[in-house]
Formats: C-alpha cells, sequence, structure tokens
C-alpha cells in the first residue's frame, strides 16, 4: 500500500533513510512534521503525523504517517516503521467544509465571520506598531429595484460582478468582505488617517459608477459608505464595524453616492436611527400609522374626482412624521410589506 501511496518501489522505500525521506515532505509542513516526528524519536515513542508528501511523479498527497522507529545495536534511532494512509479526499473536504464557513457563498469573499477575525488582527498589529486603520461599511444604492424588476439572476450577477471590481481597486493586503445583500465591509491595514480613508472611498465610488453589463443588460448603481478609523472610532472589532455603520447610514441621509466619516455626533444620530427602527415594528401592530386622503378636484366642475391616499406616522414621541422620515428605514428592515398589507387592509 504505502508504494501506490509515494510511487516508490519497496526496494526504494527500504534504502531511504530519515533525511532522504524528510526531503519528500513539503516545504510547508517539514518544520511542524520533524517536530512531531523529533519528539516521538526522543521519547522512544510512536507517532502519527499527517503532512503532504512528494509522491516519486513530483505531485503532492496528504498522507497520514503512523510508525515508530527502529533502534540500532546503540539504542539510537536509524529508520522509521510503520504504515501510511491517503488522506487526499479528506484533507480537501476539510479545506471545502472551512472555506465555506468563512467566506460567501455567491462572491467567494471573506464574510462577516472573517473579517472580524482579520480586523482582530489588524488591531493587535496596530497596536504593536502604533498604526492605524479604516473600515469602510458599503451599501449599494439602488440595488433593489434592480433585483426586483429583473430577477434574481441578475442581481447576483451583479453583487459577483461588484465583488470583482472591489478586489481589483484594492490593495492585495485589504479585505473585501460581504455583510450579505447589498452590504460590502472593507478593511484597509496600515491607513493612518481619515483623509486617507477619505480618498480609497473616492477611489471605489469613482470604480462603482462605470456602468456593469449584465446579462445584456447595461446597468448603473452608486455606493454609499460609511468610514470608521483606528484608534479614534473604536476600540474593537465589532464597536469598529457598528460605528462605520452609523457613518454609512449618515452617507444615505445626505444623499447617497457619497461617503461619511464616524464622529462623536455620530453616535447620537446612529441610536436615534436604531430606535426608529425598533419603534417603526411596534408602529404597525399599534395603530400609529394614519392615511391622510387629499381629494383632486375638478378645475372645471369642482367635482371631487378622486383621493391620493398619503401615509403618515403618529408618532408618541416625535409627532406627526413624513414618508421621507421613515420609508427608508422601513426599506432598509423588510418593514415595507407589512405597512404594504396595512394599507390595503
Amino acid at each position: 500500500a504505502t508504494s501506490e501511496i509515494t510511487g516508490y518501489c519497496a526496494e526504494e522505500l527500504a534504502a531511504m533513510n530519515i533525511k532522504e525521506w524528510a526531503e519528500h515532505i513539503h516545504p510547508e509542513d517539514r518544520e511542524e512534521a520533524l517536530s512531531l516526528l523529533d519528539q516521538a524519536r526522543k521519547s522512544r515513542g510512536r507517532y502519527s503525523v499527517d503532512y503532504r508528501f512528494r509522491r516519486k511523479n513530483n505531485t503532492y498527497i496528504h498522507i497520514r504517517d503512523n510508525g515508530a522507529f527502529l533502534l540500532d545495536e546503540e539504542q539510537i534511532p536509524f529508520r522509521m516503521i510503520g504504515s501510511m494512509a491517503d488522506i487526499t479526499e479528506q484533507k480537501i473536504a476539510e479545506d471545502i467544509i472551512r472555506h465555506q464557513a468563512h467566506h460567501d457563498g455567491l462572491t467567494g469573499l471573506p464574510n462577516r465571520t472573517l473579517v472580524l477575525d482579520r480586523i482582530d488582527l489588524a488591531l493587535a498589529h496596530a497596536r504593536r506598531v502604533d498604526e492605524g486603520f479604516a473600515v469602510l461599511f458599503l451599501d449599494l444604492d439602488r440595488f433593489k429595484p434592480i433585483n426586483d424588476t429583473l430577477g434574481h439572476g441578475v442581481g447576483d450577477g451583479l453583487l459577483i460582478a461588484v465583488a470583482q471590481r472591489l478586489v481589483g481597486a484594492l490593495r492585495p493586503d485589504d479585505t473585501v468582505s460581504r455583510n450579505g445583500g447589498d452590504e460590502f465591509i472593507v478593511l484597509l491595514p496600515g491607513v493612518p488617517d481619515a483623509p486617507a480613508a477619505g480618498i480609497v472611498a473616492e477611489k471605489i465610488i469613482h470604480e462603482l459608477g462605470k456602468p456593469f453589463f449584465i446579462d445584456g443588460f447595461e446597468l448603473h448603481i452608486s455606493a454609499s459608505i460609511g468610514i470608521a478609523v483606528f484608534p479614534t472610532d473604536g476600540k474593537n472589532a465589532e464597536e469598529i464595524i457598528r460605528n462605520a455603520d452609523v457613518a454609512l447610514y449618515r452617507s444615505k441621509e445626505a444623499g447617497r453616492d457619497r461617503y461619511a466619516f464616524y464622529s462623536d455626533t455620530s453616535g447620537s444620530f446612529g441610536r436615534e436611527r436604531i430606535t426608529l427602527q425598533q419603534e417603526l415594528k411596534a408602529a404597525v401592530s399599534d395603530g400609529q400609522l394614519r392615511l391622510v386622503f387629499l381629494p383632486a378636484i375638478s378645475l372645471t366642475s369642482s367635482a371631487v374626482n378622486s383621493y391620493e391616499a398619503l401615509l403618515r406616522w403618529q408618532h408618541p414621541r416625535l409627532g406627526l412624521l413624513l414618508p421621507e422620515a421613515f420609508l427608508p428605514i422601513a426599506e432598509e428592515t423588510g418593514l415595507m410589506l407589512s405597512i404594504g398589507d396595512w394599507v390595503i387592509d
């Protein structure tokens, strides 16, 4: 079996000493594998080691090497005996599962779990060398109408193209991740301050402003971006992302297709918006929504031809709110269907 796995015949394997065997271990695995083997040699014990092995045809396979050392007359190990198993398929399956756990299934980008881990690493590095970094929270403008009108196939194709364009616009050391839906999180290690992060945001907005061609459609989108910079805008990964998200909402409030920085005043802005999100969910069931009917009157006969229904929110704390104050929040939180059902009822 060992001959079949390695490609070497029994005589060739028997003639190999430990040093020659080690030369067949993949360079990236060699140090760890030899360390484990050396521990077994010193303890005169058995070993079980996984590593990549170079076969006779110069291809690598994953093997599990189980065995023990043969000792000479002076009790010095001089050869290994044992068995090995080809675990290449198992390792490939494990790699696929590991990749799926840390990457977005549609775009192949890192997911939120992986970008949080990389922000943690960036935090540790930044504190060690006293440098900054930035996190950009990006949301595509006008994506939902495209997805709803042209279908999820076109929408998915657009998200893939956006992901590719983002990766192409940034440095190899930057991380572009998909947060879900049409949201992306970008980690920019080594960016010293907010102005430097703003330059990157401008580049992203410029690149995404170019047309996309998906399934025969020419599509135009834009992006709103919120920026948080370490160390001023957060002390841990979750806080930095949350503050970048707050800045994102500020950029949308300012008109979209732009970027905004997090600041101390953004904190109250973000908290108020989160509060409105929670209150809007209760507004539908608590009867706080109102319909105001505006008559359309004929100029010739003075008769009422029709009525236009206008939505209002009778907020218990803020008073009567117009649609522009809460419908964007409803769109972002998926409450439009509930509100639509309420209007029809």
